[in-house]
């Protein structure tokens, strides 16, 4: 007679202590991916590709905002037939590489908790009831086992209420003691995003994290192309299954991009290349409901 089989363990796997999932150095050739030159300079990169990281940031997340729709949100028209939370969600991306931008212009970026749910507030504002607020911190409560992160067919139970800011505080720690800023950037997007903090947007919101500590010690952000979706989200999953930050950092550590183009032009020298004008109401008339298209500063 043959045995019935077990039951397959659909869950996934649990989120190991953070303490033991340790930081990945970069090899000599990651990082000599990332050349340093100032933080004006890196700044004025990224300014000038605003629209283009918005619209790698939102597709990341599975968003199907095409680059022109993102460029004519920006411009202050809101595109037709999207829905208000997918127009709210590229909304708050393009004011975060606002605020992200202005705070590291000013000196005031910091890679600490505070600039962390400052982030993540911005990113999903009206999308969370509390946006910004550290899980078991707040009046929402998630389920006991944890929160769930689906990622390629496998849902990966990560830390609960009562877990999630103890093991915050130790990867903040962690990434405290790494010396090289890159390394620290990387390895604190891969741990953030691991201990995920946040109900939502945890990973956009470590890699903005990441960036903001790149771009002040004179580094180019870190931007994933479109088209890289797939490595991606195999990356973080090998992360998430196997306790491991090395596939992620090593993932992130190859996008680093040597950009060809003068480093002190602006968009104020070549407006095709980004806009950052204050922009008002949208000239195309939406529902009450709909959100207002991103201003040019932060908010």
């Amino acid at each position: 007679m043959t045995r019935p089989r077990e039951p397959e363990d659909r869950a996934g796997p649990h989120a190991a202590d953070v303490s033991d999932v340790l930081p990945h150095p970069l090899s000599p050739r990651e990082r000599a991916a990332f050349t340093r030159t100032t933080s004006e300079r890196a700044l004025a990169r990224y300014e000038a590709r605003r629209a283009e990281i918005t619209f790698t940031n939102a597709v990341l997340e599975g968003s199907t905002f095409t680059l022109p729709e993102v460029r004519t949100l920006l411009d202050g028209i809101t595109p037709e037939g999207r829905r208000i939370t997918e127009i709210l969600e590229v909304s708050n991306l393009a004011r975060t590489v606002n605020l992200l931008h202005d705070d590291v212009a000013a000196g005031a970026f910091a890679l600490d908790i505070v600039h962390l749910q400052r982030y993540n507030a911005a990113l999903m504002r009206g999308l969370l009831l509390e946006p910004g607020t550290v899980r078991g911190t707040g009046s929402v409560h998630g389920a006991p086992e944890g929160i769930a992160v689906n990622i390629m067919g496998r849902v990966f139970h990560g830390y609960n209420d009562t877990t999630t800011a103890p093991a915050l505080a130790v990867a903040h720690e962690r990434c405290s003691h790494i010396e090289d800023a890159v390394e620290r950037a990387l390895n604190y997007a891969a741990l953030i995003s691991y201990v995920q903090p946040f109900s939502d947007g945890n990973k956009r919101t470590a890699r903005f994290m990441a960036d903001g500590l790149l771009m002040s010690r004179g580094y180019d952000a870190v931007e994933i192309p479109a088209a890289s979706r797939r490595e991606y989200t195999r990356a973080l999953a090998d992360m998430f299954t196997r306790a491991d930050t090395g596939p992620y950092v090593e993932f992130l550590a190859h996008q680093a991009r040597q950009d060809s183009r003068p480093a002190g032009q602006s968009c104020h020298s070549n407006p095709m290349l980004f806009r950052r004008e204050r922009l008002n109401t949208p000239r195309h008339s939406r529902p009450s409901t709909a959100p207002s298209p991103p201003s040019g500063r932060g908010s």
